[in-house]
């Protein structure tokens, strides 16, 4: 995942965020479809192999966000009908698998040289750009770009990726939003967020019907993606995990009468 010290891992791709988006994706596919068919066995060993995976990748979105998305998949909106035991035994759950797993990773971390990485930021930067990564500081320095050279009509359609990336020293901020407003201006951010509107409202009107059994879990995990994307980049942007997440949004569309 970095140079430095050998941190992490990749396989064959080089994009080590767009590696995580993908985890985060396929093990939620796998975890959905083991709930949702009695598999508590095989979904726990599919969270846990998913966990380790995402420490082995070395991202903090990998291994957190799949404590997230199997931690999620379980709930269900409290009513009268939930019972109190269970609802007891879930809490007492959550709250002692949590601690341990976070213990495991960080002493995990604490044998890799990605502890050293991090003592190194934490000492060298302030909380707030220590927690995000440094792209506060990339997103000034885009700013000021952005007003001084970019004409009034690249900033209504933008100027591309590649351009904007040459602007700014061969970077990006690493946060979706924010890239393609600086890659695609104004018009092609309204589009984006037009989209994941849609998406957002699909999903709600379809969770209300038990027609389809998918679309509250196509809710959840496009507010994970969003948070995700938020803080890592590289995820509605992503060419390896982009077929994956079309095929996720799509699950919204499928019926009882298909399953």
């Amino acid at each position: 995942m970095y140079n430095y010290g050998n941190i992490g891992s990749k396989g064959l791709f080089y994009a080590g965020n767009e590696i995580s988006a993908l985890l985060l994706v396929l093990s939620s596919f796998l975890g959905i479809h083991y709930w949702k068919w009695n598999s508590r066995k095989k979904y726990f060993l599919l969270f846990i192999i998913s966990f380790i995976t995402g420490l082995a990748i070395g991202s903090k979105t990998a291994f957190i966000g799949v404590l997230l998305i199997f931690f999620l998949i379980p709930q269900k909106k409290i009513s009268k009908q939930t019972k109190l035991t269970k609802f007891i035994y879930t809490i007492l759950g959550i709250g002692l698998v949590t601690p341990v797993l976070l213990f495991i990773s960080w002493e995990f971390i604490k044998r890799t040289e990605l502890y050293v990485r991090l003592i190194y930021f934490y000492d060298k930067l302030d909380f707030i750009t220590f927690l995000l990564s440094n792209r506060n500081t990339f997103l000034l320095d885009a700013v000021n770009v952005y007003i001084n050279d970019y004409s009034w009509l690249e900033k209504l359609i933008g100027v591309g990726q590649s351009t904007f990336e040459n602007r700014n020293n061969n970077s990006i901020i690493e946060i979706d939003f924010i890239d393609i407003f600086f890659a695609y201006g104004l018009l092609g951010l309204l589009i984006f967020v037009g989209i994941i509107v849609f998406l957002w409202k699909q999903s709600k009107r379809f969770a209300k019907s038990e027609k389809y059994p998918y679309a509250n879990f196509v809710n959840m995990m496009l507010l994970v993606l969003l948070a995700v994307s938020s803080s890592a980049g590289h995820v509605f942007s992503s060419g390896l995990a982009a077929v994956f997440i079309g095929l996720l949004f799509g699950l919204m569309y499928k019926s009882k009468v298909d399953v």
